[in-house]
């Protein structure tokens, strides 16, 4: 087991999941795997990824969306949002405007994961959720190393407050 799907174990029944900024989403059937009964919305830009990732896996809704201005936003819905390898770098005012938004699309005990490859990058993420008062960043232990190419080295795990 790899450590992606390790720490997806540690939520193990989210009603309704959104995997923001999936791609091509090679991780869509390790989700339908994971949460056979969940709603899943993947959404990206890239509708040329989203393309594929329905043929990798019809069930799992994909919406091609701006991150900065989602459809949903700004009513909570959501038991668990992914941010798995964020592009921090290359757009960080999409992904800084992103973050702003996660605590009002998150459900009252719902879970944000954010994935990076680096530390300057999770670094980022944290200095962009610090402002919100009602998340509250909580340790998972026990991950399976990194590949070696660093698939989510860098693991950071938020519980929005009830």
């Amino acid at each position: 087991m790899n450590r992606f799907e390790s720490l997806l174990r540690y939520f193990p029944h989210p009603v309704l999941v959104l995997d923001a900024g999936c791609g091509d989403c090679d991780t869509a059937q390790q989700y339908r795997g994971q949460w056979e009964k969940s709603g899943i919305i993947g959404l990206d830009q890239d509708s040329d990824g989203l393309k594929r990732a329905f043929h990798r896996e019809p069930s799992i809704h994909w919406l091609c969306a701006d991150l900065t201005q989602l459809p949903f936003a700004p009513h909570p819905q959501f038991d668990l949002i992914l941010a798995r390898h964020p592009n921090v770098d290359g757009v960080p005012a999409t992904w800084a405007r992103f973050f702003e938004t996660v605590p009002t699309l998150l459900l009252p005990g719902g879970h944000l994961i954010v994935t990076t490859y680096s530390a300057l990058e999770s670094d980022k993420v944290r200095q962009w959720l610090a402002p919100a008062p009602n998340l509250l960043e909580i340790p998972i232990e026990g991950l399976p190393p990194s590949d070696l190419v660093g698939h989510d080295a860098w693991v950071r795990v938020y519980c929005r407050k009830p």
